[in-house]
């Protein structure tokens, strides 16, 4: 049986949607990371996202290894930092990468200026939270 599943903001907002066969939560979040959906203010509370799989940056083991925070850098936009049992990654606009290849990217992006400032603080609390 087909089944559409949406994400919805804390505000009640339609953030992402998808229809399949026998879908899931999980599989629902799966492909709006994969798509590059902005899930900032996305509700997940009670989602059991143990073992997410997200491809090439490994699993999940539960929705507090997600962190979104927003608005914030140049775009004033969201940026969704995930730790998973290969590592802590990052999507933030058009970039996907390491937690480390974040911090190089945002060093040579905004060398000096309040973004640099922002991102770099927003890495230091990711580590914190993450225990790294």
């Amino acid at each position: 049986m087909k089944r559409k599943i949406e994400i919805k903001s804390i505000w009640g907002s339609i953030l992402f949607e998808y229809e399949k066969e026998n879908n899931s939560i999980k599989e629902t979040l799966i492909e709006a990371i994969k798509g590059g959906a902005d899930l900032g203010g996305a509700d997940l509370r009670g989602a059991n996202l143990r073992g997410a799989d997200l491809r090439e940056w490994g699993k999940l083991q539960s929705s507090s290894d997600i962190l979104v925070v927003g608005s914030i850098g140049s775009r004033n936009g969201y940026t969704t930092i995930f730790h998973t049992d290969k590592g802590v990654f990052v999507m933030c606009g058009c970039f996907k990468g390491t937690l480390d290849e974040f911090e190089t990217k945002v060093k040579e992006t905004h060398h000096g200026n309040k973004h640099e400032r922002d991102y770099l603080a927003l890495i230091q609390f990711a580590k914190v939270k993450f225990e790294l």
